[in-house]
């Protein structure tokens, strides 16, 4: 009330009648809610101030690229737009010893600016078995553009490892080749660096729907031979 002066400037910004208005001032009535979206969007408001008590809400939240910007002030998280966003299959050979072929459907997504990416791992993943609960399988992490490259930072979704992938740029633009490391020691089971590769699926439900069924462990002749080539002639590969 303070920003008009009085009910009668308030009524008229808000087309609001102005009987009508003061009768909520008093409480004596409570507005519609399409009359109660003009008040929270007028005064920039969430309408549960009028519903909950108002020790109950929480103030604004920070942003994820606010938060990350605390610790690396002279880093740019923002996505560089040369990895787009958009379904992916993330290729990989497994941490365990013998090594096998792992595809995972990746779904890379900006959100407040940053690039994200998810997806469902196997049941059976390399060193260890996965619950059968998809929702228990989920894993996911922040991607981290650089000028080469980009960086991967993946959370495992039994809250044991985490895992940091580096892809290269490439002459191909959908398809980025690179290594893995899992924050794990080198044991006679476990080996922690490989190689790894994502390939941008086209745009349609079709490729996407085919390489979730597809999606698991794998024998590496089963690898398609392009994608098995560029990961055993990595480095990362031993």
């Amino acid at each position: 009330m303070g920003e008009h002066g009085n009910v009668a400037e308030l009524s008229r910004v808000l087309d609001v009648n102005r009987t009508q208005l003061n009768r909520f001032l008093s409480g004596e009535s409570f507005p519609r809610p399409d009359i109660l979206q003009r008040f929270c969007d007028h005064f920039n408001v969430d309408a549960r101030i009028l519903l909950e008590p108002v020790e109950s809400l929480k103030g604004p939240t920070t942003g994820l690229k606010q938060e990350l910007e605390k610790y690396g002030s002279g880093y740019n998280y923002e996505a560089s737009g040369r990895l787009h966003d958009g379904f992916y299959i993330f290729w990989k050979l497994t941490y365990g010893r013998p090594q096998k072929g792992q595809s995972i459907l990746t779904l890379v997504k900006t959100v407040d600016g940053i690039q994200t990416f998810s997806g469902y791992m196997p049941k059976a993943s390399g060193t260890y078995f996965m619950p059968s609960d998809p929702q228990k399988r989920r894993a996911g992490g922040i991607i981290f553009p650089q000028d080469d490259g980009f960086s991967m930072l993946a959370f495992d979704p039994q809250g044991r490892r985490i895992s940091l992938s580096f892809m290269e740029y490439g002459y191909m633009s959908r398809l980025y080749v690179g290594a893995s490391y899992l924050s794990t020691g080198d044991t006679p089971n476990t080996q922690p660096y490989v190689p790894v590769a994502m390939q941008q699926l086209p745009p349609d439900a079709q490729h996407v729907l085919a390489a979730a069924r597809d999606s698991g462990l794998r024998p590496l002749e089963t690898i398609p031979p392009a994608i098995r080539e560029l990961l055993l002639a990595s480095p990362a590969y031993s």
